[in-house]
């Protein structure tokens, strides 16, 4: 979960935030030098500090959702004629506004999920559409449960 987790983050913030704040979560500086840095104990909520003082975004949300809840964010989506209706839930108070990229047709698009709500038009009902694409978002998914559920064939 861990490593999805970090995934995820890399979607949202892009590498120039990412990377810089494991570099100073792993070695308390923006620049380590051999022989010039000393080991570290970090938390969570030092990460969360670091992430948001370097992307300048409140990540409450995210922290919520990915690291003090057990369940997974799960993603409904409904078509309506021509328009995608996204919505995320958690067991949380806090909107999950993670953005979710949308493959229809041959466009991505990434739709912001402003209170963890987001809408995309097709441009006709029968348009093919893809979500999530590249599968950067740890979220809940009814394929996978479904196959961790399964009764074994004794086989």
């Amino acid at each position: 979960k861990g490593a999805w987790i970090m995934h995820t983050l890399r979607y949202l913030l892009g590498d120039e935030i990412l990377f810089p704040a494991v570099t100073r979560l792993t070695y308390g500086t923006d620049d380590p030098q051999p022989g010039a840095i000393a080991p570290l104990n970090r938390t969570t909520a030092d990460f969360h500090a670091i992430l948001e003082e370097l992307s300048g975004n409140d990540l409450d949300w995210f922290f919520d959702a990915y690291f003090y809840q057990a369940s997974l964010p799960e993603l409904r989506v409904v078509q309506d004629g021509n328009d995608l209706l996204l919505t995320w839930e958690t067991p949380s108070d806090l909107p999950f506004t993670m953005p979710v990229d949308v493959r229809a047709g041959t466009r991505t698009t990434r739709v912001e999920m402003v209170g963890g709500r987001g809408r995309l038009t097709l441009e006709s009902p029968s348009e093919t559409y893809l979500i999530d694409p590249e599968n950067r978002i740890l979220r809940h998914d009814p394929a996978i449960e479904a196959w961790q559920n399964r009764v074994p064939s004794g086989d």
